[in-house]
C-alpha cells in the first residue's frame, strides 16, 4: 500500500513553518453546475471560477512571527505532502485566524492568484 496522508511540510517564502497536517485545499479548478430544463433534464452545465485557497494549521512556535505572516501579499506557499505530491501556491496572501492556546496552533487561511500540483 502506498501512503497518501501524514507528516506535511509547508515552506513559505522558502522558509520552513511547523504545520500539525490540517490542510485544506482548493486547486482553483473551475466549479460546474447542472443546468436543467423544465422537465428535469440535464441540457449542459454552468462554470463558475475559483480561486487557489488553503487553510492550514501552523504550530504556534516561539519562532513563528504572526505579524510577519499576516503581511504576506504576494508571497510563494509550498506544500510538500504525505503522498510526495507538492502543492505549489503563487502570488499569494494570507490571513491568520483563531488561535488555539491549549493545542499551540493558529489558522491562516491562503488566497492565490494561481495554483500547481507537481
Amino acid at each position: 500500500m502506498e501512503r497518501v496522508a501524514g507528516i506535511t511540510s509547508m515552506f513559505v517564502d522558502g522558509k520552513t513553518t511547523a504545520v500539525t497536517g490540517e490542510i485544506t485545499y482548493n486547486m482553483g479548478y473551475p466549479k460546474r453546475d447542472a443546468v436543467m430544463d423544465s422537465r428535469g433534464v440535464v441540457v449542459g452545465f454552468s462554470e463558475e471560477a475559483v480561486a487557489p485557497s488553503a487553510s492550514v494549521s501552523m504550530i504556534n512556535t516561539k519562532s513563528l512571527d504572526l505579524s510577519e505572516m499576516s503581511q504576506k501579499t504576494s508571497a510563494t506557499l509550498q506544500f510538500a505532502l504525505a503522498n510526495g505530491k507538492n502543492l505549489l501556491f503563487s502570488d499569494a496572501f494570507t490571513t491568520i485566524g483563531d488561535g488555539d492556546a491549549k493545542a499551540g496552533t493558529v489558522k491562516m487561511d491562503i488566497g492565490a492568484s494561481s495554483a500547481k500540483e507537481y
